[in-house]
């Protein structure tokens, strides 16, 4: 399961969002996006195992994204908001998120949706260091060398 994540707000007003993310979100399961081109390229390929989209916009990337409405309408979608403005609130609803919240808020929904989505999601286990990897290869090589000395 992939969740993209893409905001054009100042990141000032991310920094509880973003936080939570890292709490939840293993790495590998996360997409983010500053570029709205970029994201935008994403939504209209095949859903490439996508099951959520944090959304953390504004009035004018609301506006750039309804041409997307049915592709974002098939994910489960959360939506960020930076105000409570009416047509804002309107856009956003357009898009039938899951769940709507506010910069402003504790993010305390957000919160609920990405532990109860992510939380069967074994993380990945961190590269080995290379001196182990080149351990490991040397001795394979030994071991293959030994068995071709025993064959001949």
């Amino acid at each position: 399961m992939k969740m993209l994540y893409y905001s054009s707000l100042s990141p000032d007003l991310l920094i509880k969002l973003d936080q939570l993310i890292e709490a939840y979100v293993p790495e590998h399961s996360l997409e983010k996006f500053q570029n709205i081109e970029n994201f935008k390229e994403k939504l209209s390929q095949p859903s490439n195992n996508v099951s959520i989209v944090l959304l953390a916009a504004g009035k004018d990337t609301l506006k750039k994204l309804q041409i997307f409405l049915s592709q974002l309408q098939k994910l489960r979608l959360v939506v960020i908001l930076p105000n409570k403005e009416p047509e804002t609130v309107a856009l956003a609803n357009k898009l039938q998120p899951c769940f709507l919240s506010y910069t402003s808020g504790n993010y305390s929904v957000v919160r609920t949706v990405l532990k109860k989505h992510f939380s069967n999601i074994p993380p990945v286990p961190p590269p080995s260091s290379p001196k182990k990897a080149a351990s490991r290869i040397i001795k394979s090589y030994h071991a293959e060398e030994k068995n071709s000395i025993v064959s001949n």
